[in-house]
């Protein structure tokens, strides 16, 4: 992984936000865990959330139908 030349463009947008020395800890993180790049993840953490937010809600629905 490259942190001085991003292949996504959510990577660019991510690096405009962020001081040099947060990207470079970020991209670093990123590689160590095996990500491709930051934005990389950041999308599957964001997916984790979500799909565990959808499973919470659906175990929530099924405790109030009385459901087993």
């Amino acid at each position: 992984m490259s942190s001085k030349h991003p292949q996504n463009p959510k990577d660019k947008i991510f690096q405009m936000r962020v001081s040099l020395q947060e990207r470079n800890l970020w991209a670093k993180y990123a590689e160590l865990s095996g990500y491709e790049s930051v934005a990389e993840m950041i999308r599957r953490l964001i997916e984790s959330d979500m799909d565990q937010h959808e499973n919470q809600k659906m175990q929530a629905e099924k405790a109030a139908r009385g459901d087993n």
